[in-house]
């Protein structure tokens, strides 16, 4: 995995010379360390597309659920059930995705991807994978896997 160094060269504090050792040891610390420098490179390599990280996973999301509803999505996403009617909404206005009867219970919305939105996500999906090489090369594929893994182990029970 990554050394010490690159990782302090990346996103590193504005003051030089400050020592870091104590929060560096917390996993809070450096998880929101990293997902400041994700966001960083999602907005630096798929932010042509004006398109911000929660909606890039709705779209994904949507991928693999046709049909999901807003609520489920916001529920797996751990998206506030207020905010993500603005999200949804603005995906909709693209033409991405669009709103219909749930094919089990007409009472419901269903989400589902639109022709455009499925080959935007194709394309979109080829840049993410570049940009998640490209953030983990000289990792091997064993350690990505691991990595993701040991992510996962701190939010599911």
């Amino acid at each position: 995995m990554r050394n010490g160094k690159n990782a302090q060269l990346r996103g590193s504090p504005a003051r030089q010379g400050l020592d870091l050792s104590g929060p560096q040891e917390s996993i809070g610390y450096n998880v929101r360390r990293a997902d400041v420098y994700l966001r960083e490179q999602f907005r630096r390599m798929l932010g042509s597309w004006h398109l911000r990280p929660a909606e890039y996973s709705i779209l994904r999301l949507l991928e693999s659920n046709p049909s999901a509803t807003q609520a489920e999505i916001a529920d797996a996403l751990c998206i506030k059930r207020q905010n993500i009617g603005g999200l949804v909404g603005r995906l909709e206005d693209l033409g991405w995705l669009s709103r219909g009867a749930n094919p089990n219970d007409r009472r419901r919305q269903s989400l589902l991807l639109t022709p455009i939105g499925s080959m935007r996500l194709a394309t979109l999906g080829r840049a993410a994978r570049r940009m998640d090489r490209e953030l983990t090369r000289g990792w091997t594929d064993a350690e990505r896997r691991t990595f993701v893994k040991l992510l996962q182990s701190l939010y599911q029970t």
